[in-house]
C-alpha cells in the first residue's frame, strides 16, 4: 500500500514549500469560507448534549437508527461531526471499492484548478487541464471514442458510445476503470509533468500535495503506486475520511478556506453529464433518481455546457425547481456511501452496508430523516410533507450557495 497520507503530508514543506515553474504562478487566492471543515485537524466529534443545539438533530432518533443501518456511518452537519456509529467499536480503513470513482473525479477536479497557471496552448501534452478539453490532446492511443474530451470519459459515455452527440449517445458502467477511465491517470501525469517543482512528480505526489494533505485525510490509501492509479476502484479509506470527502463536495470544492477542486467542474460533476445517456450518472458520481424524499439534480440552463445537447432534464415530470439543490453521491459495492444533501447542509457516509443499491434508494436517508425532522421548524411531524416538498427542490432550509453562487 502507499504511505499514509497523514505522513506524506510534509511533502511541500520539507522542500521548503513549492517552487514554481517559470512563468507558472500558483492560483490567485480567494476570499473563501473557513469554519466550515476541520482543516488539516482530526474530528471532533460533537458532545451528544450539544447534538440538538449544534447540529439540529435527535440523538434519540439517532440511536434508533444504529438498529435500523446496522452498518459502520457518520452524519456531518453544518460542517461538524455530528454522530458517529460503528458495531465493531473502532473505525477501520478498509476498501470502498467503486466509491474511488468519485475521488478519481475529484482528482480531476483539482488538477484542472492546480494546472490554471500554466499557458493555454494548440500544442500536444501542453497547458492546462480543461473539462471539456479533447483527450487526444493528451494521449496518442486509446481505445475509445476518438472524439471524446474529459467530460465523455468521466461521465462514461466515451467507451459505450459510436456517436458522441445528443441523443445518440450511449452509458455503460466502467467497473474496473479498463476501457477509460484509468486512462486520466495518464493524462494527469502529463499535466503535472510540466510543473514538477509545484505539482509533484506524478499523480501519487499531486493527489498527495494537493487534495489528501489539504484535508487531513488521516487513513487513506489509493492505490499501492505513486506513478499511476486505479479509477475504478484501489481507494481504501475510514469513515471519517470518507466524511471528509463528502465534505469537501458539500463545500463546493473549498476546504480552510483553499479551493482544492474547479467549481464549475464539481457543480457539472454533480449534475447530470448525458442525460440521453444516464439521467442520474454525473461525472463518476451517482445522482438522485429512484429516492421519493430527496431533491434530484438538474442544471439550471439547458443545454449546459459545450458538449452536452440535452434541451431539458429528460424527465416527464418536470425540471422546474426552486432550488438548485439535487442530491448527489460516491457509490461502491458492498454498500459504500457517502451521500451529499446540500439542502440540509449535510452529509451521510455508511460503510458495508451490503447491497450498495440500498443507499442510492434512500435506506440510510430513511433511517436518518426522523433525526432531522424532530428538530424542523417547518415539518416537524409531517414526514409526508417535508419529503414531498424536498423532492421536488421546493424546500432546502440550509441551502448555502458555493462561492460562485452556485
Amino acid at each position: 500500500m502507499a504511505m499514509l497520507v497523514a505522513a506524506a503530508s510534509t511533502l511541500a514543506s520539507a522542500a521548503g514549500g513549492p517552487a514554481q515553474a517559470a512563468g507558472a504562478t500558483a492560483p490567485r487566492p480567494e476570499a473563501l469560507p473557513r469554519g466550515r471543515d476541520p482543516g488539516r485537524g482530526a474530528w471532533r466529534l460533537v458532545a451528544p448534549e450539544k447534538l440538538a443545539a449544534e447540529c439540529k438533530l435527535d440523538l434519540a432518533a439517532l440511536k434508533r437508527a444504529e438498529a435500523t443501518i446496522g452498518a459502520p456511518f457518520a452524519v456531518v452537519r453544518y460542517g461538524k461531526l455530528c454522530y458517529e456509529y460503528y458495531p465493531s467499536g473502532r473505525d477501520a480503513s478498509t476498501h470502498v471499492f467503486s466509491a474511488s470513482k468519485t475521488l478519481g473525479a475529484l482528482a480531476v477536479g483539482a488538477a484542472i484548478q492546480q494546472s490554471k497557471p500554466i499557458p493555454v496552448t494548440s500544442v500536444r501534452k501542453q497547458g492546462p487541464l480543461q473539462e471539456f478539453q479533447r483527450i487526444d490532446h493528451w494521449l496518442d492511443d486509446f481505445a475509445f471514442h476518438r472524439d471524446a474530451t474529459v467530460a465523455h470519459v468521466l461521465g462514461s459515455v466515451a467507451a459505450a458510445s459510436a456517436d458522441l452527440t445528443y441523443p445518440n449517445r450511449e452509458w455503460r458502467y466502467d467497473t474496473r476503470g479498463l476501457e477509460a477511465l484509468n486512462r486520466m491517470s495518464d493524462v494527469i501525469n502529463l499535466v503535472v509533468a510540466q510543473d514538477r517543482p509545484r505539482l509533484g512528480n506524478n499523480i501519487g505526489e499531486f493527489w498527495t500535495r494537493h487534495f489528501a494533505a489539504p484535508l487531513g485525510l488521516e487513513n487513506s490509501t489509493w492505490g499501492d503506486s505513486n506513478d499511476t492509479k486505479i479509477f475504478g476502484y484501489s481507494w481504501n479509506a475510514t469513515v471519517r475520511d470518507m466524511a471528509r470527502v463528502g465534505l469537501l463536495m458539500l463545500n463546493g470544492g473549498v476546504w480552510n478556506g483553499e479551493r482544492i477542486i474547479d467549481e464549475q467542474f464539481l457543480y457539472d460533476l454533480s449534475h447530470p453529464a448525458f442525460e440521453d445517456g444516464n439521467p442520474i450518472y454525473g461525472y463518476l458520481a451517482w445522482l438522485n433518481g429512484p429516492d421519493d424524499c430527496a431533491p434530484k439534480p438538474v442544471h439550471r440552463r439547458y443545454p449546459h455546457g459545450p458538449v452536452s445537447g440535452a434541451p431539458d432534464c429528460l424527465d416527464p415530470a418536470g425540471c422546474a425547481q426552486t432550488h438548485d439543490d439535487g442530491v448527489f453521491a460516491a457509490s461502491g459495492a458492498r454498500g459504500q456511501y457517502i451521500g451529499v444533501h446540500r439542502g440540509l447542509d449535510m452529509v451521510l457516509v455508511v460503510k458495508d452496508l451490503g447491497d450498495p443499491q440500498k443507499a442510492k434508494d434512500g435506506f440510510v436517508w430513511a433511517a436518518i430523516r426522523p433525526a432531522v425532522l424532530a428538530h424542523d421548524k417547518v415539518y416537524a411531524g409531517d414526514e409526508a410533507g417535508f419529503c414531498k416538498a424536498y423532492a421536488r427542490g421546493d424546500y432546502a432550509p440550509d441551502l448555502r450557495r458555493w462561492p460562485g453562487g452556485r
